[in-house]
């Protein structure tokens, strides 16, 4: 079990990893579009199909790295009325 955990563990950090540079290709390739319709008057016709696959994937490979480390957005709405007893049972 514990090598489950830890190969899911190291799944996690090496998304993380390539979420971080799928941002940085997210970046350039969102920027060069700018230049390109901006400077050259010429937009790239592929610019906003790779932007917003790279978005989708980025939003999702990151969410394993976001969960390993415990840092998703936790909305406590409800549990906040709770009392103490009650939440300890979770």
């Amino acid at each position: 079990m514990k090598a489950i955990l830890r190969l899911i563990d190291r799944f996690s950090l090496i998304s993380g990893k390539v979420s971080a540079f799928a941002l940085i290709v997210l970046i350039v390739v969102v920027n060069l579009g700018v230049i390109a319709r901006k400077v050259f008057n010429t937009p790239i016709a592929w610019n906003f199909d790779i932007s917003y696959m790279l978005w989708g994937f980025l939003f999702i490979i990151a969410s394993a790295w976001t969960m390993l480390r415990g840092e998703h957005v936790r909305i406590d709405v409800l549990t906040s009325r709770l009392s103490t007893r009650v939440k300890c049972k979770r």
